[in-house]
């Protein structure tokens, strides 16, 4: 018997799927020349690599994790200037299932935008305007890792570590 699929599986097959028929099309009558504009995000080098590996350049990542609990209200701040340089502030967090997580603006280090690796989640066109805000709602456990595409090489990224929080024992 097939086991049903998760909507994450659903979505991550979606994505491949996706993928793999724009490559076909990009590569069909590619005549070298770029198309778009927009950097590719999706990287599956960058989330099989340990996850401190992957955070060892990016900003504002001191080795800590911020926990929030069910009752918390997580918020990133997008543009955050930390030790002179921008990041994701805090950049990596840690929420139990079913939590929302908002993304804000500072308005700080021009435009930016919120993207997962794994196509999970996308603020859409990148923003300036502080107090531009994004928000997602994680329900699955995983690891989303996520960069603002435009500071992506500069180090802006950061992690969304979604776990079930440890028992109590009664």
């Amino acid at each position: 018997m097939k086991r049903p699929q998760t909507r994450r599986q659903y979505l991550q097959g979606s994505a491949l799927a996706g993928l793999m028929g724009l490559a076909g099309c990009l590569s069909a009558g590619n005549s070298g020349q770029a198309v778009g504009g927009d950097p590719q995000v999706s990287d599956t080098t960058a989330s099989t690599e340990p996850l401190e590996d992957w955070l060892a350049d990016a900003n504002g990542y001191d080795g800590s994790t911020r926990r929030y609990s069910q009752r918390d209200r997580p918020t990133v701040f997008v543009g955050e200037s930390i030790d002179g340089e921008l990041a994701f502030a805090p950049p990596v967090i840690e929420v139990p299932p079913q939590t929302t997580v908002r993304w804000d603006w500072t308005g700080h280090g021009g435009q930016h935008n919120v993207v997962a690796l794994d196509g999970t989640f996308d603020s859409g066109r990148t923003n300036a305007q502080p107090g531009t805000g994004y928000h997602f709602f994680f329900d699955e456990p995983g690891e989303y890792r996520y960069v603002s595409e435009p500071h992506r090489d500069d180090g802006i990224k950061g992690v969304v570590i979604v776990r079930e929080p440890p028992s109590t024992g009664n």
